[in-house]
Formats: C-alpha cells, structure tokens, sequence
C-alpha cells in the first residue's frame, strides 16, 4: 500500500521562509536567547544535529512546522529589536587635528600633500 502524492502532508512552511527564519537568528547576538531557541528546536528533533567547535548546525527542513510556529512566535514576543544587537560602528579619530582635507574641487589630497600641508602647519605654530 503506497500513498499517493496527494496524500503526502505537504509542509506549511516553505524552504524560503525556513532561510529567513535562520537570518533572523543570525543577528541575535544575546546568548541566553539563543540558548532559548536552541532549546525549542531540541524539544522538536532531539538529537538530530551536528556540532564541532564552530557551533550546532540544524538541517532546518527536519523541524516541524508546529516548532516553526513556537519559533516564530517566541521572536515576535521578545521583541527582535531588543535582541539585535547594533551592527553600525561609531568612528571616533584619534587625533584631533587629523588633515582630512578636500581641496575646493572635491578631490582628496594624496599622503605626500597631506604632509606637505602638515609641515607648513608646523612652522607656522614654531
């Protein structure tokens, strides 16, 4: 007795929606959250999943579409905002008196004239 594609469970979720899902974790940087995911997936595949010392891999098309809803579900309540940790970078320069000058044409000066300019600064300042 085989069964017939048409009565194969077709799954709710998509292979797509299972990548933006995992993007979505990738930006969480908070350790104790993603302990909590992790610990959602196990309850659903127990055992099946590979580690190494890079991490824990999840072949995501294993997991149930009732652990996706969890999933889904359990983001949506923390707040992804507060989960993700700012990935923009704040320059601050060290010198205060750093040569970034551009010429009035709107090019940028070459190191050597940026020296020359700072030699001249400099004895003028003597």
């Amino acid at each position: 007795m085989e069964i017939s594609t048409k009565e194969k469970k077709s799954r709710k979720y998509n292979t797509e929606y299972r990548k933006k899902l995992v993007n979505k974790f990738d930006k969480i940087k908070i350790q104790s959250e993603l302990h909590n995911i992790y610990n959602i997936i196990s309850k659903d595949i127990g055992t099946n999943f590979s580690s190494n010392r890079n991490g824990i891999f999840i072949n995501m098309n294993i997991i149930s579409d009732d652990c996706i809803d969890k999933l889904v579900e359990y983001i949506e309540e923390k707040n992804t905002s507060s989960l993700i940790m700012s990935d923009k970078v704040n320059y601050k320069s060290y010198k205060f008196d750093e040569i970034d000058i551009i010429s009035e044409t709107g090019q940028k000066l070459s190191n050597q004239e940026k020296n020359i300019i700072k030699r001249i600064r400099n004895k003028i300042i003597i």
